[in-house]
């Protein structure tokens, strides 16, 4: 039960599309974010250093740092799922994906006046970070990282991961005006349908430049 409490706390803000079908317009925007996706090659990690800019959203920036930190806590979440496997490796595509992702969360939280807390940023990184640690395999787990690095930056990642959560609550009220007769797990679920839905008409809409090391 443990194992699965852990993973809550961190797969909140990742991978929030629901199981509806979904509808022509937004297949469409599926495509094109795909298309996007696709001039990505595959990435050694001999390629991903702090210089290497691999991603470009607009003013930021992904690094190859930043890409490295994401497999890690993809493989993190693998292995808290009970999923993980020693033979297979979270492809540089799948993080980079999720960091574009992330960082269109983080720019509606903004465009909504939605802001995370500092303290409760580091409360919850601190929470999980303690629980994990008491895994047996956390050592083999986080072999050949900096342990203290990563740790840290899951403390920043809270932030996106609370806005994510704040957005939700709002998307639920609204939701809610709508459908009064909605429990609240059906309101979530409409809610994160409904964030998603933002997330891909960002997508479709913003630049995004993906590097590909072999140019």
């Amino acid at each position: 039960m443990k194992k699965w409490i852990m993973l809550g706390f961190l797969l909140v803000g990742f991978g929030l599309s629901g199981c509806a079908q979904a509808t022509e317009e937004k297949e469409d925007q599926e495509e094109k974010v795909e298309e996007k996706s696709e001039v990505v090659e595959k990435l050694s990690e001999e390629d991903l250093t702090s210089e290497t800019v691999v991603a470009q959203i607009g003013d930021y920036d992904i690094t190859g740092e930043d890409v490295l930190y994401e497999m890690k806590r993809l493989e993190v979440i693998a292995f808290l799922g009970g999923y993980g496997n020693e033979e297979e490796e979270i492809s540089p595509n799948v993080a980079i994906q999720e960091l574009i992702r992330n960082q269109m969360i983080h720019e509606i939280a903004e465009e909504e006046g939605v802001k995370a807390d500092e303290s409760e940023q580091e409360e919850r990184a601190a929470s999980v970070r303690q629980d994990v640690e008491s895994y047996e395999e956390y050592e083999q787990i986080m072999d050949g990282i900096d342990v203290e690095e990563f740790w840290s930056r899951e403390q920043n990642r809270y932030e996106v991961i609370i806005e994510a959560e704040q957005l939700i609550v709002r998307l639920m009220e609204n939701v809610e005006e709508e459908h009064p007769d909605y429990d609240e797990r059906a309101l979530r679920f409409d809610a994160q349908e409904n964030l998603e839905e933002l997330i891909q008409e960002r997508l479709v809409d913003v630049e995004v430049d993906l590097v590909s090391m072999n140019d």
